[in-house]
C-alpha cells in the first residue's frame, strides 16, 4: 500500500479522543528539495465535534514545522466551519545556520518531532504543543507553544504530510527518505480508518488534505494497530 503525495492514511482511535499525540520523523536520506524551496512536516488532524474556538466548532486543526528561509518555526492553524480562519499561531523562528547540505534542507540522522500534550480535566483537548528538531551533531532545537483557553481542540483523527512550506512553491524532493513514528498514551490504539470520514457526527464532510504539494509518498502502516505505528516515508 502506497499512499500520497499529498493524501496520506488517516489513523484513528476508534472514534474516541487521541491522547499526548507524538509524531516522529527520523531522516535516513537527507531532504532537499529542488531550488532549496524548504518544506514542512505537517500534523492534520480532525476534531471531536465538541472542539470550538471562541464558540464556534472547529473543522480541522494543523500543526506543523516548517524549514523555509533558512529558518525553522512551529505553526498551529485552527480552522472552523465552513472553513474560516479560526484560529493561528506561530513559535518565534530560528535561525538554521552552519547547517551541512543546501539550504532549508536537513540531513541524514535529523530527528523531527510533533508533540501534543493533552488534558484529561479539559476532556483530552490539545494545550500544549512542543516543536522540535534535532541535528545529527546533537544540537536541538525545542520550541513550545501553549494554546489559550479559548482554543482547546480534542482530536480523533489525523494524518501526516511532508509538503512544501506553508505559503510556499510545492516541494519536488531531489533528496529524501525517513521513518515515520505515530505515538499515543496507551491503552490509545491507532489503526487507518477503512472509510473517510471515518466518525461522521464528528466530521462535517470527507478528510481535508493540505492545500500544500509535494512529490512524497508512504509506505503501508505497520503494525496494523497499536499505540505505537510506523510508516516509512519516500521522495
Amino acid at each position: 500500500m502506497v499512499y500520497g503525495p499529498n493524501n496520506n492514511a488517516v489513523l484513528v482511535n476508534d472514534c474516541n479522543s487521541l491522547e499526548n499525540l507524538t509524531v516522529t520523523l527520523q531522516v535516513t536520506v537527507g531532504l532537499i528539495a529542488a531550488g532549496n524551496t524548504g518544506f514542512s512536516l505537517q500534523l492534520n488532524c480532525y476534531p471531536l465535534s465538541y472542539s470550538t474556538n471562541k464558540g464556534v466548532a472547529l473543522e480541522w486543526a494543523q500543526y506543523v514545522i516548517a524549514v523555509a528561509n533558512e529558518s525553522v518555526w512551529g505553526q498551529i492553524q485552527y480552522w472552523s466551519y465552513p472553513k474560516s480562519h479560526g484560529f493561528g499561531g506561530a513559535t518565534s523562528s530560528v535561525q538554521l545556520g552552519g547547517g551541512k547540505g543546501p539550504p532549508n534542507s536537513v540531513p541524514q540522522g535529523t530527528v523531527m518531532e510533533i508533540a501534543l500534550a493533552t488534558d484529561p480535566k479539559q476532556r483530552n483537548a490539545v494545550t500544549k504543543v512542543t516543536f522540535s528538531i534535532t541535528f545529527p551533531s546533537a544540537k536541538t532545537i525545542s520550541l513550545p507553544y501553549t494554546l489559550p483557553a479559548t482554543a482547546l481542540c480534542a482530536i480523533y483523527g489525523f494524518q501526516v504530510d511532508v509538503v512544501a512550506p506553508p505559503s510556499g512553491p510545492p516541494a519536488n524532493f531531489t533528496s529524501g527518505a525517513g521513518n515515520l513514528t505515530y505515538a499515543v498514551s496507551p491503552p490509545g490504539t491507532l489503526a487507518v480508518a477503512a472509510v473517510t470520514p471515518a466518525c461522521p457526527n464528528d466530521h462535517k464532510g470527507n478528510f481535508l488534505v493540505t492545500s500544500e504539494q509535494s512529490n512524497a509518498t508512504y509506505g503501508a502502516v505497520s503494525p496494523p494497530s497499536g499505540s505505537t505505528v510506523f510508516q516509512n516515508l519516500f521522495t
